[in-house]
């Protein structure tokens, strides 16, 4: 599944967003908390948790997920890597965030790769499928919340290490 955004920023603004797992509450809803597994700043390798905010079908405890940044290359990819939360056991999603840019935007492209979640192939066939048929523009909710904030001048949280 793939969402993009174009951004009216520099690919460097738009990086300091991505690249930062802790500002990730700011403009992806369903997260609630980023907590780091490793000191310092992300990096290649570095792991932390998610925890998603509750909802009817997680209760009211928000189920937590371990999360491990598997590339990191400068303001250009990121792709992380989950396992737990509500997964079956040795699954995993990879989430890539590619970004490009031309002389005034930075293309911001999210794409969640489901083939090693473990889901049965009826289920990532029915959410491939469904995100097509109701998200026609081809951004996701998060990449567009990015967006908006970016536009609206919002700086990105400032992370401590």
């Amino acid at each position: 599944m793939t969402g993009r955004a174009r951004i009216i920023a520099s690919r460097e603004t738009v990086w300091r967003w991505v690249a930062q797992p802790q500002s990730w509450t700011a403009w992806i809803p369903r997260i609630e908390d980023v907590l780091p597994l490793d000191p310092g700043a992300a990096h290649a390798g570095w792991r932390f948790r998610i925890a998603y905010r509750p909802t009817k079908r997680f209760g009211s405890r928000p189920p937590l997920t371990e999360a491990v940044l598997l590339e990191m290359v400068d303001a250009e990819r990121l792709v992380v890597q989950t396992s737990g939360g509500d997964l079956k056991p040795g699954g995993v999603l990879i989430e890539t965030y590619q970004l490009t840019s031309d002389e005034d935007t930075t293309t911001l492209t999210h794409t969640l790769h489901l083939s090693q979640a473990k889901m049965p192939f009826v289920t990532r066939w029915a959410a491939v499928f469904l995100t097509g048929l109701l998200n026609t523009s081809g951004t996701l909710g998060h990449v567009g919340n990015l967006k908006q904030l970016i536009e609206d001048g919002v700086p990105p949280p400032v992370i401590r290490t």
